[in-house]
C-alpha cells in the first residue's frame, strides 16, 4: 500500500509585498451592511410566505388559482366558492384542461368549460 503526503500552504491572511509582513484581510464595511440588509429582507420574506396566520385574520381572502400545478381540490374549491356544484364530470373537465395549459387559467377560460 502506497501513501503520499500532500503539503499545502493555506493561509487565512495575505502577505504584504513589503518585507513579508502579514496583514489580515480587510473587510469592506459597506458590503457587510448591504449583505446584512439582504439577509434581513430574506428573513422577512421567508416568514411572510410560510406564516401560519390565516388570511382572514388580516381581512383578506385566500386566492386559489387553477393551473397546470393545481390539484382537483383547487378546482372543487373554485367551483364551491362561486356557488357551483363540483360534480365529478365538471371537475375532471376543468382539471384536465388545466393540466394541458401553459399557465394559470383566467376565470373566463374556466367558465367556458362549465
Amino acid at each position: 500500500m502506497a501513501t503520499a503526503t500532500v503539503h499545502a500552504d493555506v493561509r487565512p491572511v495575505r502577505e504584504s509585498r513589503s518585507a513579508g509582513v502579514v496583514a489580515p484581510l480587510q473587510r469592506i464595511g459597506s458590503l457587510d451592511l448591504v449583505r446584512g440588509a439582504i439577509m434581513v429582507l430574506m428573513a422577512i420574506d421567508h416568514v411572510r410566505v410560510y406564516s401560519g396566520v390565516p388570511a382572514g385574520e388580516f381581512g383578506l381572502e385566500q386566492v386559489i388559482e387553477i393551473g397546470p400545478m393545481s390539484g382537483k381540490s383547487n378546482v372543487v374549491y373554485w367551483l364551491e366558492k362561486r356557488g357551483l356544484e363540483p360534480d365529478e364530470t365538471r371537475v375532471n373537465r376543468i382539471y384536465e384542461y388545466a393540466k394541458a395549459a401553459h399557465g394559470v387559467l383566467e376565470e373566463s377560460e374556466i367558465r367556458q368549460l362549465l
